[in-house]
């Protein structure tokens, strides 16, 4: 299995993106207002389904750090997905920490940060930028 990079500083409609298998550390970072968002975040989904099959194995705690300043609806729907396949996982045994810097005063992306937590049973612990 491999990490998963991606990173295109000069669209500043999609997310940089690093998973690492060994450490466990992955990120997401910047906006995120893709068209066709279940298409770009394809290869992430399948990292987390190489890495559930053999993150028993590693004993890692997969530790997300997100920092998405803007998240159109067909992200969001995306991300929830994600999430819900990070709380298979977790439910499975495997160990999952999710951290979400946002500013305190951006009220809209809190309120969809809690929504996202419920829809995917996943504990989001919100950060202070």
């Amino acid at each position: 299995m491999n990490n998963f990079k991606y990173n295109n500083e000069s669209n500043e409609a999609s997310p940089q993106i690093y998973l690492d298998v060994l450490s466990g550390k992955c990120s997401i970072t910047g906006n995120s207002y893709i068209e066709n968002a279940r298409q770009f975040y394809k290869p992430v989904l399948s990292w987390i389904n190489d890495y559930a099959q053999i993150g028993s194995t590693h004993q890692q705690t997969l530790k997300w750090d997100i920092k998405l300043y803007y998240i159109n609806s067909t992200s969001k729907k995306t991300l929830v997905v994600i999430l819900k396949k990070l709380s298979s996982y977790q439910n499975k045994g495997g160990k999952v920490s999710i951290n979400w810097h946002c500013s305190p005063q951006d009220n809209d992306l809190l309120e969809e940060i809690t929504l996202m937590a419920e829809a995917s049973n996943m504990t989001i612990n919100i950060l202070d930028i």
